[in-house]
């Protein structure tokens, strides 16, 4: 875009960038949408969906004339295709950049889509929802109000693991993704605790006074382990061995939504730092 141009078009750039996912309903949303019709939600929410780009700014100068230079270019290389409202919400400006009717044709789902972003001389704030860019603004309108009194601006949670890239988390991360892979993780679980059903029920039926599950290793010198962390026991009822998790395949159960080690852990902190002969990654997790 900018090859002849002789200055650095992001030399506004600060230290770093960040990328981060607030907690919002739609996720609960989300995750009790069937697996087939989540595409669909996600074309129809995604104006919604509550991820945010966050960089450092060094110049604020140079951001607005970085940003006065891609408004440009964006109305010359497609001309009526977008519209720039400048917006406030306490006092603090921000601007929507949204689809015009001639961009949006026929596609209903993109009339209330848009991207907003928030500048300031510390950083630049970019995101598809117009919710997460209002709360970044009550959290920096926080941070300044403290520093104004001369307190100085709560400590973080956790601290970063690296010094090039790092990954937090907390325990709502662990709830959407297993919520999101539920049906398809019981599946393959389900498949792995029927598959030891055979073999115990053979043994049941040559030693119906011995424990199967017991049994089995006195000849394979090898324990048949329930993958969801239940036992094998009889079923008289329907005359089979069954988990006690995940039942069998006449009666069937669906068992927890992701692994017990998984649902255990609270936050998660990650990092990647380059050193001068090779990387060192720290990982820590919290139960």
């Amino acid at each position: 875009m900018v090859r002849d141009a002789a200055i650095d078009p992001l030399s506004w750039l600060g230290n770093y960038v960040e990328v981060y996912v607030d907690n919002d309903p739609v996720w609960d949303e989300l995750i009790k949408v069937e697996p087939e019709k989540r595409n669909e939600f996600l074309q129809k929410n995604a104006w919604r969906m509550p991820i945010a780009v966050r960089a450092d700014v060094s110049s604020g100068l140079k951001l607005t004339a970085f940003l006065a230079a891609a408004r440009a270019f964006v109305d010359q290389t497609a001309p009526d295709m977008t519209r720039w409202e400048a917006l406030k919400y306490k006092d603090q400006p921000y601007v929507k950049i949204a689809p015009t009717e001639r961009a949006i044709g026929d596609q209903e789902h993109l009339e209330k889509a848009g991207v907003y972003y928030a500048v300031s001389g510390k950083s630049l704030v970019v995101t598809l929802s117009e919710d997460l860019l209002k709360r970044s603004i009550d959290r920096q309108l926080a941070r300044d109000e403290a520093k104004a009194k001369g307190r100085k601006p709560p400590a973080p949670k956790r601290p970063w693991l690296a010094k090039n890239v790092a990954f937090q988390a907390d325990r709502k991360l662990v709830d959407v993704v297993a919520g999101l892979s539920r049906r398809e993780y019981q599946i393959a679980m389900q498949m792995r605790a029927w598959g030891n059903i055979p073999i115990l029920n053979e043994w049941k039926h040559r030693y119906p006074d011995q424990d199967p599950a017991k049994l089995h290793p006195r000849f394979w010198q090898t324990e048949l382990i329930c993958p969801g962390g239940g036992r094998y026991v009889w079923n008289d009822q329907w005359q089979t061995m069954q988990s006690t998790v995940y039942g069998h395949p006449g009666q069937p159960k669906e068992g927890p939504p992701a692994p017990p080690v998984i649902q255990s852990i609270k936050a998660g902190n990650f990092g990647l730092s380059f050193e001068e002969q090779g990387l060192r990654a720290r990982v820590s997790l919290e139960r």
